[in-house]
């Protein structure tokens, strides 16, 4: 009996370090399929959107006119009228004490248009991957279904979870990344896409975990696929660390607080912390 159990571990270890390098065990992942090109063939065309004018598609100025405000303004919401500006804000947390089927990360995205009667108009996503039942499963070696939770899911599970929440944020972003993440949580709910805390080595948009349902959406770090080790608060702080080298915040040093209660942020306990901001792990 203990052979044979020595055995089936092995086996299952061998099967991780080929999932995990992404050889694909089922050879579904062996190579990059039509919808893979399609997903990249999108993020090189809107790559090239102008970002200096008037976009009548959406009825807002772009993210260059916004930047002719003086800079006192940058921490306000948009006041001209027909303005847009968008926003990012980034989320980790796992219980305490950690156990790592706990480690989560998340985000919102919100875009803020003032309108014609002077009135600020905001629309926001959640982008929160999760199984889409059960809990998280760390060495399951298959994709199960996948959902993409709510606001007020995410933080259901983190309290019954005893999880502490970190956010980063509310940061400004470009309205190019904004449109790229709103394609991709459409992606998401449409049940396309499924749930698998290992990673691959290369651009899956069949495949994703928490961290890179976030990360697929930007035109940068969509590329940057490598196994993801740290997990939680601390890895969201080397991520948000990652978003300002990248460039991805419009003045990195400024939060737009005002947006927390007009989304509900106040109802809900969370730490506000820097980027790349060092958070050791609680055991007990």
């Amino acid at each position: 009996m203990p052979q044979r159990g020595s055995t089936g571990w092995g086996l299952r270890l061998l099967l991780l370090v080929a999932v995990s390098l992404g050889l694909g065990v089922s050879g579904v992942e062996a190579e990059e399929d039509d919808e893979t090109e399609r997903v990249r063939g999108y993020l090189r065309r809107v790559q090239g959107w102008p970002g200096q004018s008037y976009d009548q598609s959406s009825g807002c100025w772009s993210e260059r006119n916004a930047g002719m405000l003086e800079e006192t303004a940058w921490a306000a919401p948009p006041a001209g009228v027909g303005q847009c500006r968008y926003y990012f804000i980034l989320f980790g947390g796992q219980a305490i004490p950690f156990r790592p089927r706990t480690a989560h990360t998340w985000a919102i995205f919100a875009k803020a248009v003032r309108q014609a009667d002077a009135s600020l108009a905001v629309e926001w996503f959640t982008i929160s991957w999760l199984p889409a039942e059960g809990p998280v499963r760390p060495l399951r070696l298959w994709p199960q279904a996948g959902r993409n939770y709510t606001l007020a899911e995410t933080m259901q599970r983190a309290a019954e979870q005893n999880d502490r929440v970190s956010m980063w944020g509310p940061f400004e972003i470009s309205a190019l990344r904004y449109e790229l993440a709103k394609q991709w949580f459409f992606r998401l709910n449409s049940g396309q896409v499924r749930y698998r805390v290992l990673d691959t080595l290369w651009f899956n948009p069949r495949i994703a975990h928490c961290v890179h349902a976030v990360t697929y959406a930007d035109p940068v770090l969509y590329r940057r696929i490598q196994p993801v080790v740290r997990v939680g608060e601390p890895g969201t702080s080397r991520l948000a660390r990652i978003y300002v080298q990248t460039g991805a915040f419009i003045h990195p040093e400024v939060t737009h607080d005002w947006l927390i209660p007009v989304i509900g942020l106040d109802r809900y306990p969370f730490v506000r912390r820097q980027p790349g901001e060092y958070i050791p792990r609680e055991f007990r």
